[in-house]
């Protein structure tokens, strides 16, 4: 991260169940994963880039962001595909929700 952050505003390196490092400048980030039971990864990239994007272009604080695209890029290694079911996107809505509070 520290590498790639002195090239860029901002790198994010997923470390899959491990979880994340955002770095911006001399600011660093971990951000740890919750243990789940894993179906399938497909899609678990590019769903943790839109939920650390949604609060990117929302302007919450790295943390956040690190959070709510670890929140997406888990509900889509428990299903099949890289498509999350309308009804789990109710799921992720919550827990946005709840880091806000």
């Amino acid at each position: 991260a520290n590498f790639i952050a002195q090239l860029c505003n901002i790198a994010v390196v997923k470390l899959g169940k491990r979880g994340s490092i955002i770095q911006s400048g001399n600011e660093v980030v971990f951000v740890e994963t919750e243990a789940i039971d894993v179906a399938d990864t497909t899609g678990a990239g590019d769903l943790y880039a839109s939920g650390f994007l949604y609060g990117y272009v929302h302007h919450f604080n790295l943390p956040l962001c690190g959070k709510i695209g670890s929140i997406c890029a888990s509900k889509v290694i428990q299903v099949v595909g890289a498509k999350i079911p309308l009804s789990i996107w109710k799921d992720i809505e919550k827990e946005i929700l709840d880091l806000n509070s």
